[in-house]
């Protein structure tokens, strides 16, 4: 039978930062969620999502005034039929996927930082097509239409109205799986000419991404994924990117298990696939453990090759059935090249975070 579905989120946050200046953020957000599923046969259905995004932060900074921001969008909103084996969805979306969790190659389409709590990342509008065959080798299709905005680990963004398209095939291999993926896009520099003039003249140019993933189950945990892009301009000299990260994880037998996991990043411009360049290397390990049924406790350090230093977050979480409260206290510079931050708050600098979480 058909079905009507309400839920929804509420998010609030405050910040204290350290920046060369002390600053204060509260925000509060709320995402609400309307479901309908409609059952098409015995072994198909229709069902769409619609969720809108409600926010507003203040920022107070000694001796200036008030910074104010709020905005009304829609968060997700899409429409799927599916049927045992086959996924096919419209709409604004999110789209992730890969085996690395801290230092992710393959962050193509969302920007999910680990450090946020909430895990909210931009969707993309875009049409998926996922099918899973019985042996759980599963192929994804996708076309993405007019998503201008940099998104994932993009520095240059795609081409206004422009169409992009890819696909991944995902199979299983010994005791896990390994996958490959490409996609195609228009990137256009005259997207940059606000901020600098000289791009203007620049037309759009096709990129396209190789990559290779895998992980398995030996006792511990191992994963990779490797990625290639080609930049097809005269804008930049070297004009292939490549990325690689390697993750291993594992459970000690202490208390409750303590989790370990560790990834190491880099990533290099060359002039050809097979050259070598300046590599920006990073590393970055995890630690979890639940203190009984409502506690975690957690701590992700990063360190950064180049200038060789580290970076730390720490969070305490204590969940109920309906409410989460998150205490955080981070040590990272200004920026972190890696993330573009959580969407709704930012861990630049020094300083602690307070977010509650509301699921009804």
């Amino acid at each position: 039978a058909q079905s009507v579905e309400f839920k929804g989120q509420l998010v609030s946050w405050g910040n204290l930062f350290d920046r060369g200046k002390s600053q204060v953020q509260t925000g509060l957000r709320y995402l609400p969620t309307f479901s309908v599923f409609y059952p098409v046969s015995e072994n198909s259905s229709l069902d769409l999502e619609l969720t809108p995004n409600v926010y507003g932060t203040l920022l107070f900074e000694k001796n200036r005034s008030t910074v104010k921001e709020s905005e009304f969008d829609y968060y997700r909103y899409w429409l799927r039929y599916s049927t045992n084996q086959l996924e096919l969805r419209l709409g604004n979306q999110k789209i992730n996927f890969g085996t690395a969790k801290l230092l992710r190659s393959l962050m193509w389409f969302d920007r999910i930082d680990p450090r946020d709590p909430v895990k909210l990342t931009r969707g993309v509008k875009s049409l998926l097509l996922r099918y899973y065959f019985l042996n759980n080798t599963n192929i994804w299709i996708w076309g993405l239409y007019d998503n201008s905005t940099l998104k994932g680990l993009e520095f240059i963004p795609t081409k206004k109205n422009g169409f992009e398209f890819g696909g991944r095939c995902q199979y299983p291999l010994l005791s896990g799986e390994m996958a490959l993926t490409y996609h195609h896009r228009l990137a256009e520099i005259g997207s940059l000419v606000n901020q600098f003039t000289l791009f203007e003249n620049y037309e759009p140019f096709k990129e396209n991404r190789f990559a290779l993933d895998g992980q398995w189950d030996l006792g511990i945990g191992l994963w990779f994924e490797s990625v290639l892009i080609n930049y097809d301009t005269n804008f930049l000299i070297e004009k292939w990117q490549k990325m690689a990260t390697l993750g291993v994880d594992y459970t000690l037998p202490v208390g409750n298990g303590l989790h370990i996991m560790a990834e190491y990043f880099i990533q290099a411009f060359t002039k050809s696939p097979l050259a070598s360049g300046n590599a920006s290397k990073y590393s970055a390990w995890s630690l979890n453990y639940p203190f009984g049924l409502l506690d975690r406790l957690s701590m992700i350090s990063f360190y950064d090759g180049q200038i060789r230093n580290f970076y730390h977050y720490f969070n305490w979480g204590r969940t109920y059935d309906s409410i989460s409260l998150n205490f955080s206290l981070f040590i990272m510079p200004d920026q972190v090249n890696l993330f573009s931050g959580s969407s709704y708050s930012n861990f630049g600098g020094n300083g602690v975070q307070i977010v509650l979480i509301f699921n009804h």
